[in-house]
């Protein structure tokens, strides 16, 4: 942070729409009330919003966005979806499609984008998400059809493929890109080995309340041709802001 530069604060919310918060030096960038970002109106159905430097996303952001289908965050620098983040008065009937991937995200408390009624596609790929991220995603988002994870998280669980395939029946995971990576590090292997454990109750809870199938899968490789246009947007997009 440059010498007397003010810090990093969360300006207040407003009312209608959704813009980028302006950052400078010592100033943060977030997603908040307003215009500018998205495109205003009933007949918004996709916002892209992605490499942008947004470090934060206000409450009530979508609020005047009652017709959402689509929206990417990913390539972000957003480390938290507080609570509320996806709430609004609508109830975001029709977002069925939330990217959060190439983001620093270690929490996520907001029960909201878990109870999105939609939701059918969530990439969290590229990010830092907890297995209790996992576990309330399981839990709660129970039209969800396919869920991208970070490599390593997805590769914790593929060692274990047989076992959650057979406790829940709708969930499977693909776990080619999985194989020749090293799991030494599953930090989570002692969790999600436990037949007792948290994971494997989720499991179990799940497949009493949907017969809605859901796909887990590992990210993309970045250095695949059908991902190499995105994150060389990507990073065009963070040169020309600079």
């Amino acid at each position: 942070m440059a010498t007397g530069a003010r810090p990093c604060t969360r300006p207040r919310p407003q009312q209608a729409g959704l813009r980028r918060a302006a950052g400078g030096a010592g100033r943060c960038r977030g997603l908040r009330a307003g215009g500018g970002a998205a495109r205003r109106g009933p007949e918004t159905a996709a916002g892209d919003l992605s490499c942008n430097k947004i470090q934060f996303i206000e409450r009530r952001t979508f609020e005047s966005l009652p017709f959402l289908q689509y929206v990417n965050l990913g390539c972000n620098l957003i480390t938290e979806l507080s609570f509320r983040t996806f709430q609004a008065w609508h109830g975001m009937q029709f977002l069925h499609k939330v990217i959060l991937n190439r983001n620093p995200l270690t929490t996520v408390e907001d029960s909201y984008l878990y109870k999105l009624p939609a939701l059918k596609y969530l990439d969290m790929g590229t990010t830092q998400a907890p297995l209790t991220t996992v576990e309330n995603i399981l839990m709660t988002t129970l039209e969800l059809e396919k869920l991208i994870l970070p490599s390593h998280m997805a590769c914790c669980l593929c060692q274990f493929k047989n076992n959650i395939e057979v406790v829940c029946k709708t969930v499977k995971l693909h776990c080619d890109a999985c194989i020749g990576n090293s799991t030494e590090d599953c930090f989570e292997e002692a969790s999600v080995g436990n037949a007792e454990g948290a994971l494997m109750k989720v499991l179990q809870a799940r497949k009493k309340h949907t017969s809605t199938e859901l796909t887990i899968e590992p990210e993309v490789d970045p250095r695949t041709k059908e991902n190499y246009v995105f994150f060389w947007d990507c990073s065009l997009a963070e040169e020309k802001s600079k």
